[in-house]
């Protein structure tokens, strides 16, 4: 009797609740239990679906798998979370305070970090293709294999970042500031830094063929076997850079500054119309300085 009594009254709340007479409890919209205070909380693998999380502490706690799909995150304290693999594609988190959040191999797709605070971060394989990172500051943070296909990051700040091995194909990083940032095996194919500044950044190896770094500053940076071919570099500041065997064919450094830079065993056909030439290495080993040219 006590069994049927029950089943009927839990079908009869289901039947209530469904009619939408009475609010969902949390449990049904995702929410965990420890809201709105869930520091430090071991919530792994959660499913945190379309949840209102709206103002919840989440510092310190454990989300790493979590599915954030869709969650609201107004106001979400995340700072210092572990969010390794999280799925939080179209997130909003601008503005938000993510110092020493965990986002590796975090899904982070088509998400709004404007204005995010990440200094000295890892985000190591995390996807941030098409997430807007305009006035993002990630000075500092480990982005090794980390996807920034078709990512907008203007204004954004990644001084002394490792950006090894990442991808930023398409991207739009313009006026943006890489300094000493590392660039190690970076695919920017297309890629605009049109105005950034990258001096001492590491280049080596990266693949900027048809890269827009007009007006940028590569004053000493380190582009040694770097893949130039077909980049735009009109007007920018390459004085003391080092771009040995370096392949510039069909690169364009009109109005540039090549002064005391290197270009020696660099290979190709590349446009230096009205460059500056001052101890400048030419490609044949040469040293010239205006009027003279490579």
């Amino acid at each position: 009797m006590r069994t049927v009594t029950r089943l009927a009254l839990a079908a009869a709340t289901a039947a209530v609740v469904g009619s939408g007479l009475v609010a969902s409890p949390a449990w049904a919209k995702n929410e965990p239990a420890c809201l709105p205070s869930c520091s430090g909380a071991n919530l792994a693998g959660a499913n945190l679906k379309y949840a209102d999380l709206t103002n919840a502490d989440f510092s310190s706690a454990n989300l790493s798998g979590a599915n954030f799909f869709g969650a609201t995150l107004t106001g979400t304290i995340l700072t210092n979370a572990n969010l390794s693999n999280a799925s939080m594609p179209g997130a909003d988190l601008q503005q938000k305070d993510l110092t020493g959040t965990v986002l590796t191999g975090t899904v982070l797709k088509d998400a709004n970090l404007s204005g995010a605070l990440m200094t000295g971060g890892d985000l190591s394989g995390a996807n941030l293709q098409g997430a807007n990172l305009t006035g993002a500051d990630l000075e500092g943070a480990t982005l090794r294999k980390t996807r920034l296909y078709q990512a907008t990051a203007q204004n954004a700040i990644f001084d002394a970042a490792n950006l090894t091995g990442a991808n930023m194909m398409q991207g739009d990083f313009s006026k943006s500031y890489f300094t000493g940032a590392t660039f190690t095996g970076v695919l920017a194919y297309k890629t605009s830094f049109q105005g950034s500044q990258l001096p001492q950044a590491l280049l080596s190896g990266a693949n900027l063929q048809f890269a827009n770094l007009t007006g940028a500053d590569l004053s000493g940076a380190k582009m040694v076997k770097t893949r130039l071919w077909g980049a735009k570099l009109v007007g920018a500041k390459v004085t003391g850079a080092n771009l040995s065997n370096t392949n510039i064919n069909n690169a364009t450094f009109a109005k540039s500054d090549l002064s005391t830079s290197t270009l020696k065993g660099a290979f190709g056909s590349a446009s230096y119309k009205g460059a500056t030439f001052l101890n400048t290495v030419c490609p044949s080993g040469k040293t010239v300085t205006s009027p003279k040219h490579c």
